[in-house]
């Protein structure tokens, strides 16, 4: 892909003390407290790239949670709830699969069962029946879990993204934004001594698991504390990844918020109005989520290579406008001369691109483009939309420099099918023999023979052939012509009758 994750700095958690601070416990009996003392491994590292990356590039990148996991339902309620706080499922900025999303709304039924709540109904997550002692909390954890609106995430009651002040780009005018936070500064401006205000996702978890103490569960009772304690950091992160985002995100290698050519945009809905997946999926753990959470990035570095992107997507716009050029042309000729039947759009992107130097991004890019993958595929009739003037002095040459190659299609593969014609050369008879024998033609064949083909014979060899009348016969390799000639003067094979015998 041509983005890469930024480089951050995880808040420095001492992973030993965290449990005793909100008074856990660490003993095998206590799973919230055990999971929560656990240091991150290599492969909770590279999941929290995963992550950070899918919520910088929504629709371009999506995490998939795996199922390969064994942990408690406490934990599972735990991370799913972390989930919540991270992932985006706004119409249009989702950075979460559709699979995923159900395997966590219903973590939670699954957590709210085995901590002691009674569920009439909860083969569906999304129409869970409570009994009817926790009616006035059903409609809590139903805003948690989330309904057919794809609320009940990190950007609970709000769109999910910012308007671009001034934008580059004429068709990317918005960046993703999470739980609304805009008045971005560092982890101190959020302190305990002053009331935090929550965004509504983080404040709909901690009501409806208040509105369920009832129940006198020490499951929730300690998912409550772990949450309240976290806001800050995660407060501040979320702020943090807000202004990093407005300041990297604008660049032509993001999906353009207009879909203008349609380029495997998963915003862009199909017939049955469901939204496309993600180009690019990536698995994480399930343990990754709430180790995120707990660990959320203090700072986002940008990256080295950022001065370097305007010169990067101009190097690419030029090969893509000399391509554009080059396939406008191309189609044009075939349509002239009539080979618009036989060349599909695969075969006239191949011969181009086969035919052609050009940058391999540029190169990745129309492949993409003109591939069948179940997506809107680019058709030539996107490439003729482009307003784009082809400038590109590469460009403007090549189409003086393409009429030579149009010229002689063949010599570049656009033909589908080549057939090489032999010329055959009819047995000598008598007749033919006696209208040559004054030329001393014996044999016509312009074409220059292989020489493996060639059957040299001395004199003696061919008056001896020529007496037996098998001279025909031993320079005949296939029947009806001759496929080799005489390695002699033809005045040497002169004979004034036929048969030779005759002269006698």
């Amino acid at each position: 892909m041509p983005f890469i994750c930024p480089e951050v700095q995880l808040n420095d958690i001492d992973v030993t003390t965290i449990s005793r601070n909100m008074s856990l416990n660490t003993n095998k009996s206590d799973d919230v407290g055990l999971f929560l003392s656990m240091a991150p491994t290599d492969k909770n590292f590279k999941d929290y790239q995963k992550i950070i990356l899918a919520m910088i590039m929504p629709n371009q990148v999506m995490v998939n949670i795996t199922r390969d996991e064994e942990v408690a339902d406490t934990i599972k309620g735990l991370c799913a709830l972390s989930a919540k706080m991270l992932f985006s499922r706004t119409k249009g900025y989702t950075n979460i699969t559709t699979d995923t999303a159900d395997y966590i709304d219903n973590m939670i039924v699954e957590f709210l069962y085995s901590s002691g709540v009674v569920l009439t109904d909860r083969t569906d997550p999304r129409n869970v029946s409570f009994e009817s002692r926790y009616s006035k909390c059903a409609s809590l954890w139903k805003r948690v879990i989330g309904l057919t609106d794809r609320g009940g995430w990190i950007n609970e009651g709000f769109t999910g993204y910012t308007q671009i002040k001034d934008p580059l780009y004429p068709d990317l005018i918005q960046l993703p934004q999470y739980a609304g936070i805009s008045n971005y500064g560092t982890r101190d401006a959020y302190n305990l001594e002053k009331a935090i205000a929550y965004p509504p996702v983080l404040a709909n978890i901690i009501s409806a698991i208040v509105s369920l103490k009832a129940t006198r569960s020490s499951a929730l009772h300690q998912i409550k504390v772990i949450l309240d304690t976290l806001a800050t950091p995660w407060l501040t992160s979320i702020s943090m990844l807000n202004d990093f985002i407005l300041r990297t995100g604008e660049t032509g290698f993001r999906m353009s918020t207009l879909n203008s050519l349609g380029i495997l945009d998963p915003r862009a809905e199909n017939p049955c109005g469901a939204i496309r997946e993600a180009p690019i999926i990536l698995d994480i753990n399930l343990s990754s989520v709430m180790l995120f959470l707990r660990q959320m990035p203090a700072k986002y570095l940008s990256s080295p290579y950022l001065p370097k992107q305007p010169v990067i997507e101009s190097a690419i716009s030029a090969e893509l406008q000399r391509l554009y050029s080059l396939i406008l042309l191309t189609r044009d000729q075939i349509a002239v001369d009539s080979r618009a039947d036989l060349i599909g759009k695969g075969s006239l992107l191949s011969i181009i691109l086969s035919g052609t130097e050009s940058n391999h991004f540029a190169k990745q890019i129309l492949e993409i483009a003109f591939s069948s993958d179940g997506s809107k595929s680019f058709s030539l009739n996107d490439v003729s939309a482009v307003s784009a003037i082809f400038d590109d002095f590469e460009a403007v040459n090549y189409r003086v420099a393409s009429q030579d190659v149009l010229r002689n299609p063949e010599f570049f593969g656009m033909t589908q099918n080549v057939v090489r014609e032999f010329r055959e050369t009819p047995i000598v008879t008598e007749a033919i023999y006696r209208e040559r024998r004054t030329t001393g033609i014996l044999y016509q064949n312009d074409t220059k023979v292989p020489p493996n083909e060639i059957a040299a014979m001395t004199f003696d060899e061919m008056n001896l052939h020529l007496s037996s009348r098998r001279l025909i016969a031993q320079l005949s390799r296939h029947p009806g012509r001759y496929t080799l000639p005489i390695w002699m003067g033809y005045e040497e094979c002169l004979v004034s009758q036929w048969p030779p015998e005759a002269e006698a």
